[in-house]
């Protein structure tokens, strides 16, 4: 009798146990942000402004928007918190409550580049999804309920949507009067997305958030240009599902001043393609993603250098011998078996 008076006790305070962790559980995923949404920021006081408020004023309110102030000397911080101030009152005013915070997190540092500045948003970014805007682009209103919209409906692991390249204000205009098509399309595999997408760019993709924190990836803070391709390629094969929705709702400026216009390509070649190439070779070959993808390292290497390149550098043509084979090298695009030919000469 004891036995079983002890065993309905244990059962009644089991199932207690069980029904805490599930409504704590369904309370923190109510609470927690559909998409985290960080913003590197350095001297952007000019762009600024536009891009917060395509942030704040986005479709979809459950977001978390983490700026990083990467030291900027101008008036960028001051802009910052204006917006900290403007998403407070915007929320409070939506949800008639008072105590209501903001969705703005901010961190400040001393000016330590892109890519530090992303690293810092990434260890404290909470929502489902995780994606990046620089601070000098914006976005469609739309963007992130439709991106969130297609990634839940097809449980995808990676979303990426289209992109406008702004030059000019004249241009612009007409890219802004530019409709948004948010047709439906098909879940990809990896080869599928990467045939249909060259692009590595971070910031037109929406990326499952525990792809990321369960595997620790980060970027690189040596690299200075192609640090998104380096970051990319960690991430992607570690997902199964991919999707590419045609609207384009990311718009970049281009501009004479930013990083990429003042790239020497000399210098990135001599210095940032073997830190590139062997880190994803090195990480593929650690998480053991390299069987049966061996000819998508391959594209991927000639992606990032040619031949000419690469002959430099003893460690990576070992790397090429290693994942080639007649079998791979059948699968390989003619372009990258003209690269591998070269490199035989």
């Amino acid at each position: 009798m004891k036995k079983k008076f002890f065993l309905k006790i244990f059962c009644i305070f089991y199932l207690m146990y069980m029904m805490i962790i599930i409504i704590s559980g369904e309370v923190q995923n109510k609470d927690r942000p559909k998409v985290s949404i960080i913003v590197p920021v350095y001297n952007t006081e000019k762009w600024l402004p536009e891009c917060m408020n395509s942030l704040i004023n986005q479709t979809l309110e459950e977001i978390e928007i983490i700026c990083i102030d990467d030291g900027s000397t101008d008036n960028s911080r001051k802009i910052i918190e204006e917006y900290v101030k403007k998403d407070e009152e915007i929320m409070k005013s939506k949800k008639n409550k008072k105590d209501i915070k903001g969705r703005i997190k901010v961190i400040h540092q001393n000016h330590q580049g892109v890519s530090a500045a992303r690293n810092a948003g990434l260890d404290i970014a909470s929502g489902e999804y995780i994606t990046f805007v620089d601070s000098d682009d914006y976005v469609h209103p739309e963007c992130y309920k439709t991106a969130y919209f297609w990634a839940i409906n097809d449980n995808i692991d990676i979303i990426q949507y289209g992109l406008n390249r702004i030059r000019n204000e004249e241009q612009k205009k007409i890219k802004d009067k530019s409709k948004i098509n948010k047709s439906d399309s098909n879940v990809l595999n990896l080869e599928q997305f990467l045939k249909k997408s060259k692009r590595e760019y971070v910031c037109f993709k929406m990326i499952k958030s525990n792809i990321i924190k369960d595997n620790n990836i980060r970027f690189r803070t040596d690299i200075i240009i192609s640090e998104d391709a380096c970051f990319s390629f960690m991430v992607f094969p570690r997902a199964k599902r991919f999707k590419i929705i045609p609207g384009k709702f990311y718009n970049y400026r281009a501009r004479p001043g930013s990083a990429v216009a003042n790239w020497d390509h000399k210098d990135y070649a001599n210095r940032q393609v073997k830190i590139i190439i062997t880190q994803v070779y090195y990480n593929w070959k650690e998480g053991g993603l390299i069987k049966g993808r061996e000819h998508i390292l391959l594209e991927f290497i000639f992606h990032v250098a040619g031949a000419n390149t690469i002959s430099r550098f003893g460690e990576i043509l070992k790397i090429i011998d290693e994942l080639n084979s007649l079998e791979v090298l059948s699968k390989c695009s003619e372009k990258c078996k003209g690269e591998i030919i070269k490199l035989k000469k």
